[in-house]
């Protein structure tokens, strides 16, 4: 369960010099969840346009991951159908899968 979540706000321009650097800790492998709505169960609320959306976002995902397990990055991937839900998001963010997560890509809102 997640207790707490820390923000940091990101700098309007990058400054490789400068004090705002952004860090990550090198790990062997990494863990990465992504959240779209792929409306998998076509359930309440279902739009083909997000669903072919989220579709095509998952294939250029999947291109950018292969090229960095080319690089020697090794991770271990995980994909959650949100369904443009926020009760869907929270109960995996609430997972035992979600624990130890070093990167979070999306949930994908029309309106935050």
């Amino acid at each position: 369960r997640i207790n707490k979540l820390t923000i940091k706000p990101v700098p309007d321009k990058y400054d490789p010099n400068g004090s705002d650097t952004i860090e990550f800790e090198v790990k062997e492998r990494y863990k990465i969840a992504v959240f779209l709505p792929f409306y998998l169960e076509h359930g309440k609320g279902y739009s083909k346009y997000v669903s072919d959306v989220s579709t095509q976002f998952y294939m250029g995902m999947t291109m950018a991951i292969d090229t960095l397990q080319a690089m020697g990055m090794n991770a271990d991937i995980h994909y959650y159908d949100t369904k443009r839900d926020s009760a869907t998001v929270l109960k995996a963010l609430n997972s035992p899968e979600f624990a130890n997560t070093d990167l979070v890509i999306g949930p994908f809102f029309a309106n935050i």
